[in-house]
């Protein structure tokens, strides 16, 4: 559980709070009109840009996979 630092706190120590949100990539809670309010880095808007190639995942042509028939697994009842 994290800590929730009062409003005060934070207002005299901005600089260094957000300085070590991006240093460490984490988040604080602060403490506003009976609420908190978290204050984190976004979240980067590219989830593919860490996928990895994963070599022969695929073992035979990635053709034969495009060209499949699948008309014969058709069932029209969606109940």
């Amino acid at each position: 559980m994290k800590a929730t630092i009062p409003l005060k706190y934070f207002l005299s120590n901005t600089e260094v709070l957000l300085k070590k949100i991006v240093e460490n990539n984490t988040s604080i809670e602060v403490q506003f009109d009976k609420k908190t309010i978290i204050i984190a880095l976004s979240k980067d808007e590219n989830k593919l840009k860490d996928l990895k190639r994963h070599e022969g995942c695929i073992v035979g042509d990635p053709e034969d996979i495009v060209h499949i028939d699948w008309s014969g697994e058709w069932r029209n009842d969606i109940s």
